[in-house]
C-alpha cells in the first residue's frame, strides 16, 4: 500500500502524509539500513531496489511507534489493542533502529502496557532476594494471594514497600493504575524515605 493511497483510505485523525520519495530517501539514509545493506545475508533485502518498492518508516499511534513499512505496521496493530488510534505516519530518521528480520516498536510512556512492566520491574529490583513476591501476585488471585501469603512476607512489603499486601497484588496486576509517571513517583518516594530527600539547588 503506498502512502498516498493509504492517506485518500486513512481516518481524518491521521496528519499530513509525507510522499513516497521522502519515505525512500529517509530510508536510504538510515543507520541500520545503511549497515545491514553491507551484510552479505541481509544486504538484498535492504537494497535500494528493496527500500524504493516498499520503504519502511514511522507509524506512529497514540501509544506506541512502529518503526515497519506500513502494510507490517497495520498488520501488528490488529494485535495490539492497547497501542490506541493512529496519528501519524513519518519519514525514518538515521538513528531510528531497525531489526534485519522483524518489526520492531517502541511503546510510548502513556502506555498501559509499559507502565504495568515498568511497576513489576521495579518492585522486582526492590524487592531482591523477595522478587518472586511479585511472581505469586502474577500468578495468584488476590484471595489466594492474601491467604497463602506468610508472615515474613507481609512485614517485608510493609516494610520495604510501605504497602499493604492488598495494595502490593494491585499494583503488580494493574500498575497503569498510577498513571504516566506513576511508578517513578513512588521509586522518588522510596528513595527519600531510605536515602534522605534529594535537593536540586540549580532549578529556580
Amino acid at each position: 500500500m503506498s502512502a498516498q493511497s493509504f492517506a485518500d483510505s486513512s481516518t481524518p485523525t491521521v496528519d499530513r502524509v509525507p510522499t513516497h520519495r521522502q519515505l525512500v530517501v529517509a530510508a536510504n539514509s538510515n543507520q541500520s539500513v545503511l549497515e545491514y545493506r553491507t551484510h552479505p545475508s541481509w544486504s538484498e533485502c535492504w537494497s535500494e531496489l528493496s527500500i524504493a518498492t516498499r520503504p519502511p518508516l514511522r507509524v506512529e499511534f497514540e501509544h506506541a511507534i512502529v518503526f515497519a513499512t506500513l502494510t507490517e505496521a497495520l498488520s501488528l496493530r490488529k494485535s495490539k489493542s492497547g497501542w490506541g488510534s493512529l496519528i501519524r505516519i513519518e519519514p525514518l530518521r538515521p538513528d531510528d533502529f531497525l531489526h534485519p528480520s522483524r518489526v520492531v516498536y517502541q511503546l510510548k510512556p502513556s502506555s498501559k502496557i509499559l507502565q504495568r512492566w515498568k511497576a513489576r520491574d521495579s518492585l522486582r529490583q526492590i524487592l531482591g532476594k523477595y522478587r518472586s513476591l511479585v511472581s505469586d501476585a502474577m500468578r495468584w488471585t488476590k484471595r489466594e494471594f492474601l491467604e497463602l501469603l506468610q508472615e515474613d512476607s507481609k512485614r517485608i512489603i510493609r516494610e520495604w514497600l510501605e504497602l499493604e499486601p492488598g495494595e502490593f497484588w494491585r499494583m503488580v496486576r494493574r500498575g497503569e493504575s498510577l498513571g504516566n509517571g506513576g511508578i517513578e513517583a513512588f521509586l522518588q518516594r522510596q528513595r527519600e524515605r531510605t536515602e534522605g530527600y534529594m535537593f536540586d539547588f540549580e532549578r529556580g
